[in-house]
């Protein structure tokens, strides 16, 4: 799937920022502390998250009470339970959720413990160097409460599933999603969120900075003792449909993604701009699930949300190339003479591009010129949804290269 990376950061500035809901730990003069005392200090306000879906993850003691920061993703495939296990084996069933955020990929969940829990010491992850020495606690595999040592290798890695991410080399597996990253003062400075996506990577892990965390969070707790929906409706009634497209294109699940994009834009009527970024996005989506599954209703979309983003105001290359590729598709010249002719005065190359994707389309075209038995129209369109991501790829890989 190749989407206009860059237009997803400029959704960053609609989140809403309130009020912390931290609990307020003393200043201690910072120093240095062995491997093992930071475990100590650490690991009892640590925990290990359960869902009735088989999903398990970690998460941090944030508050006394038994208020949990984990990840969103830990989380979001949950039915009805979720179960929260300390380290000194004691486990609660969660009876709430607190704020609620996919694009950082973070969520607080509430236990009642009837008791006093261990809390982290909150650190400042503005404040990292690369180099610096850090270790992650967790529940790689199913290991629980287990402690590993790397250093930071990027302060801010804007990675497409991890935007404005820690990376770090510490060991991580799944089952660490949610715990904590700590520097050698033993202060939280992120939650574990992912790890590079390949096999044959190592140590390329990343980590939310909690300072983001910190400035993304409310007082406000949703309680799961009337709900009767599942604890995936809850969440995603909780977050705004925009960052919950976001969310799911990261995840690779399109076919969500569109369902929430779809959902968001009305909500924006009063943002022109945001309308037409989250526009452009769909287009391409709609485009791209052409080229998955055919059906000329998802070009017939893509055509309307391209046009729909123009009028916004969000006329970049991309979102021309798109709209000619799918006027060409639907046999609309007139479209394809407004984007060829828009892109000749911003990108003549991609004007090159799209002039030769109708060339090849029109060739492809004539060899199946009279013919009408269902095995030859859907080779036909094998054929078209071939070309079409081929030129689709081949544009937007330029556009990304040219940005590295």
């Amino acid at each position: 799937m190749r989407i206009i990376i860059s237009t997803l950061s400029l959704l960053l500035m609609f989140l809403f920022i309130t009020n912390p809901i931290m609990a307020q730990v003393p200043n201690i003069p910072p120093r240095i502390l062995s491997a093992t005392q930071i475990y100590k200090q650490a690991a009892p306000a640590t925990v290990v998250i359960r869902t009735d879906d088989d999903s398990q993850g970690s998460g941090i003691i944030l508050h006394p009470s038994g208020i949990i920061l984990t990840n969103f993703h830990v989380i979001e495939g949950a039915k009805k339970d979720i179960t929260v296990k300390l380290q000194d084996g004691k486990t609660y069933k969660v009876t709430g959720i607190g704020t609620v955020n996919p694009l950082y990929d973070f969520a607080l969940i509430k236990i009642n413990p009837q008791r006093s829990l261990p809390i982290v010491q909150m650190g400042n992850s503005e404040r990292l160097e690369p180099g610096e020495e850090i270790f992650a606690i967790s529940t790689p595999k199913g290991l629980e409460f287990s402690i590993s040592d790397g250093i930071i290798s990027q302060v801010k890695s804007d990675v497409m599933f991890c935007p404005d991410c820690i990376q770090f080399t510490a060991p991580v597996s799944p089952g660490s999603s949610g715990g904590g990253l700590f520097n050698n003062r033993g202060e939280l400075v992120g939650i574990i969120a992912a790890r590079f996506p390949s096999a044959t990577v190592q140590n390329i892990n990343f980590a939310t900075p909690i300072n983001i965390i910190k400035s993304n969070l409310n007082n406000q707790i949703r309680s799961l003792s009337n709900y009767s929906g599942s604890i995936t409706s809850l969440l995603q009634s909780m977050s705004d449909p925009g960052l919950l497209g976001i969310y799911y294109l990261r995840h690779d699940e399109p076919d969500l993604a569109i369902e929430f994009f779809e959902k968001s834009i009305p909500r924006h009527s009063s943002d022109p701009e945001l309308q037409g970024i989250e526009s452009a996005i769909l287009a391409e989506l709609y485009l791209d699930k052409f080229t998955r599954v055919g059906d000329t209703s998802n070009l017939q979309n893509a055509k309307s949300y391209f046009n729909r983003a123009i009028s916004l105001g969000f006329k970049e290359p991309e979102v021309y190339t798109g709209l000619g590729i799918t006027a060409v598709l639907l046999n609309d010249t007139q479209s394809y003479r407004i984007a060829y002719n828009e892109l000749l005065k911003i990108d003549p190359e991609q004007a090159q591009e799209l002039s030769l994707f109708r060339e090849n389309i029109a060739t492809l075209e004539k060899e199946f010129e009279g013919t009408s038995s269902k095995t030859e129209a859907k080779t036909r369109e094998t054929k078209l949804r071939s070309k079409t991501l081929e030129i689709f790829n081949n544009s937007f890989n330029l556009k990304e290269n040219e940005k590295k």
